[in-house]
């Protein structure tokens, strides 16, 4: 191997090492995203203990607590490698899938299963799915998997955020009620968590060029011709 080639070589694993590291700080980023949406949570169930019913309670807890959590903890084992798991991979780079996923799941089968004795509980398995792939796009990191830029995590969780309220408000002028008035507030006050915090870790990344990464891709090497 000739000093050219080597040099290729030792670039490229430069490049790669920057990438994941990168890609570490991006995950590390959004978990303490997830940890101030948890809290968020807390605050809020709180403050609605009055008024949250023990069904509401419970979809609020897979939604909000139990999803996120669980992708966290598959962060942190590697999880992904699993061939069980690659499904959910391929979707968390789909915004559009798992958000459309997300409604059809979480809203949709509830309106729909409740009707029928025992739907409740038949709801709360999409619930769960629904809930996991929510959070994919934002919370899923492997090495073999490309982040998903800010651009559009900002686009998935801003449009998901105005369906997931218009939805509700919709639902409550066709039942003349607000059956689920304690998960709305709940999951409307996690989406501008986190869409704060997302905004805040753009415009802090965005700050700043990361010398380590532009330099060789950007600028010009020179090589040492001795």
């Amino acid at each position: 191997m000739n000093r050219s080639t080597a040099f290729i070589f030792l670039r490229a694993g430069n490049v790669k090492e920057n990438i994941l590291r990168v890609g570490e700080k991006v995950s590390l980023r959004n978990t303490y995203t997830a940890v101030l949406a948890l809290t968020a949570v807390l605050s809020v169930v709180l403050a609605l203990m009055e008024y949250l019913s023990a069904d509401m309670f419970i979809r609020s807890l897979i939604t909000f607590v139990a999803a996120p959590s669980f992708l966290v903890y598959a962060n942190q084992k590697r999880l992904w490698f699993r061939k069980s798991f690659r499904w959910l991979i391929k979707c968390s780079q789909s915004p559009p899938i798992s958000g459309s996923f997300f409604m059809a799941g979480a809203l949709i089968s509830y309106d729909g299963l409740t009707t029928i004795p025992y739907g409740f509980f038949l709801h709360l398995i999409p619930l769960t799915i629904a809930s996991v792939l929510y959070w994919s796009p934002f919370l899923v990191n492997c090495s073999f998997s490309k982040p998903i830029s800010y651009m559009h995590q900002f686009a998935y969780f801003t449009i998901t955020s105005i369906v997931f309220f218009t939805y509700h408000q919709m639902t409550f002028y066709f039942y003349e009620a607000q059956p689920t008035f304690g998960y709305m507030v709940i999951g409307t006050a996690v989406m501008i968590v986190t869409l704060l915090s997302l905004i805040m870790n753009w415009a802090k990344d965005e700050s700043h060029i990361d010398r380590m990464t532009v330099k060789g891709l950007v600028q010009p090497i020179k090589e040492d011709h001795k």
